[in-house]
């Protein structure tokens, strides 16, 4: 289990990224019972994932996942924007 932390990468970086990785971050947290929104809203609404999973008791900037998809696999990636910007 990987723990993703967000010191640097902009919000924005992330919301370019792929949609394939949201939903791998969101099917753990699902498992884990801490967050409960749709396919859809993941794909479209990054920003509440995080409103929403740090309402659930997330800590900010720390969401655990178990898998990488495999283009966020180098280890600068290991550090994913998940944590509110604004």
């Amino acid at each position: 289990m990987l723990v993703y932390h967000t010191p640097t990468d902009s919000l924005r970086e992330r919301e370019a990224g792929n949609a394939e990785f949201r939903l791998r971050v969101s099917a753990c947290l699902r498992l884990r019972g801490e967050l409960h929104m749709n396919q859809a809203e993941l794909e479209t609404r990054p920003r509440r994932l995080v409103r929403q999973a740090a309402r659930e008791g997330v800590p900010n900037y720390e969401i655990e996942i178990t898998e990488l998809s495999k283009d966020v696999s180098s280890p600068s990636d290991r550090y994913a924007s998940w944590g509110p910007s604004e």
